[in-house]
């Protein structure tokens, strides 16, 4: 495949979330740490190619967030997922990224701020 063709198929590709990918029973708990997630931010910063989200540690513990990478990677494949904690017991951050046109899909999921 030529670059020029793999860029071309690459802006045809839309973003969407395979729901199936999560097993029913687990849904419920899915959709539960996503609001957990979403009420957690404290701060989110725009990157090249994504977002980072600082959390508060007082809302959302590591774990939570791990398990809700574990199961959103299974319907969103397309993301791309790095931790960050900070030093000193200092704040809890994901940088969520994907490949260009990625932005708006996570602003839909994350909402506006």
């Amino acid at each position: 495949m030529t670059k020029s063709l793999f860029a071309q198929e690459t802006q045809k590709r839309a973003f969407t979330c395979n729901m199936s990918a999560i097993p029913a029973e687990t849904r419920p708990a899915y959709n539960k740490l996503t609001e957990t997630i979403i009420r957690a931010v404290e701060d989110r910063r725009e990157l090249s190619d994504g977002y980072s989200f600082r959390f508060s540690r007082e809302q959302i513990k590591a774990d939570q967030l791990i398990a809700w990478i574990d199961l959103e990677k299974k319907c969103c494949p397309f993301f791309g997922f790095e931790i960050h904690w900070e030093k000193e017991n200092g704040p809890l951050s994901l940088h969520l990224t994907g490949e260009e046109g990625v932005k708006p899909f996570i602003e839909a999921e994350f909402g506006q701020r």
